[in-house]
């Protein structure tokens, strides 16, 4: 899959289409964790074992998305 480099103010990003979905989905893979999550008012605390949960499933979720799209 090729890189596409997007430019922003001074900036070059370049992306796949699977990070480009992937980066779309993170809220979704966040709310599938967020049960577990320590709560003190409104602030949730993400630790490294839901960081690294949270990352892979983004990209289940995007790799889904690319299977749908037959690539």
């Amino acid at each position: 899959m090729s890189e596409t480099t997007y430019f922003t103010d001074n900036h070059a990003i370049s992306l796949t289409l699977r990070d480009y979905f992937a980066a779309q989905s993170i809220q979704t893979a966040m709310q599938m964790v967020k049960h577990d999550l320590k709560q003190d008012d409104e602030n949730f605390y993400w630790n490294e074992v839901h960081r690294e949960i949270i990352a892979k499933r983004s990209y289940q979720l995007a790799d889904a998305m690319l299977e749908a799209r037959g690539e």
